[in-house]
């Protein structure tokens, strides 16, 4: 009996630890005392129930996995429409953060990037503009008003005004530090912060050669834009003090391999 006690009590700590197996049922058989049965006969009934229940919560845990995934889709769908919106406003750079965010991903691979790691690089490409939704019109259409410094001031906020918006977003991970230090430089001469060299987050310093390429191939109410090979010679002359110059090495050799498309 005391054999059969103590082997009952091995049983139940297994099961307690998530082990669930059918070796408790040999004990309901009648060859075993009725104690022994009945105690086996509960304990087997509740690890039937325990199963069931882990087996609902894990399905429920799907469930809400997959909704958390749908919220996600559907968020980043809203707020990627919203950042286009901006080139609604403004002529001159519509189709900026598609043409940056393309560039960006390419640079993101060239340099090895997993394509996850891409995927939000890509991201906070097309999102790193989002904080200029809050300007009003005049800078969009009024040359006059960005000669203005305190409109200029008011320009260089756009990264932490896309910060605030998307701060609650914490799915979108380092697509986040892309919206708030893409203008950083890396002498510490840019912003928000002044951060300087490898302080700067490496998907943001990735997404600056883009940003500044687009901006000077472009043309702009203020230049006409630079061809494909002016717009890399400006990158190489800007690269160490304003551009990472292993980004821009980079970036040179994938638009001279592959061209613009």
């Amino acid at each position: 009996m005391r054999d059969v006690t103590d082997d009952l009590v091995r049983i139940m700590e297994r099961i307690a630890g998530g082990e669930y197996g059918s070796d408790l049922f040999r004990y309901s058989t009648e060859e075993h005392p009725e104690m022994v049965r009945r105690i086996a006969e509960a304990m087997g009934m509740m690890m039937v129930k325990v199963e069931a229940r882990e087996q609902r919560i894990l399905m429920d845990l799907e469930e809400l996995s997959e909704r958390h995934e749908m919220f996600k889709k559907a968020v980043t769908t809203f707020v990627l429409t919203m950042s286009s919106a901006i080139g609604a406003r403004d002529p001159y750079t519509q189709g900026h953060e598609q043409r940056t965010a393309g560039y960006a991903l390419r640079l993101a691979r060239r340099v090895g990037l997993s394509m996850e790691d891409a995927q939000f690089v890509y991201l906070g490409a097309m999102l790193h503009d989002i904080g200029k939704l809050g300007f009003s019109d005049a800078l969009f259409s009024d040359e006059d008003c960005r000669d203005s410094q305190e409109l200029l001031q008011t320009i260089k906020a756009h990264p932490e005004i896309g910060s605030s918006i998307l701060h609650w977003l914490d799915f979108l991970g380092p697509a986040l530090d892309v919206v708030r230090h893409h203008h950083e430089r890396m002498d510490g001469s840019g912003y928000p912060q002044g951060l300087v060299g490898e302080d700067i987050p490496y998907f943001a310093r990735i997404v600056a050669v883009a940003d500044t390429f687009d901006a000077i191939t472009t043309d702009r109410p203020y230049q006409r834009g630079k061809t494909m090979r002016e717009g890399l010679a400006t990158l190489e002359a800007i690269a160490g003090y304003h551009l990472d110059p292993v980004l821009v090495a980079a970036f040179q050799e994938e638009v001279l391999e592959n061209g613009l498309e």
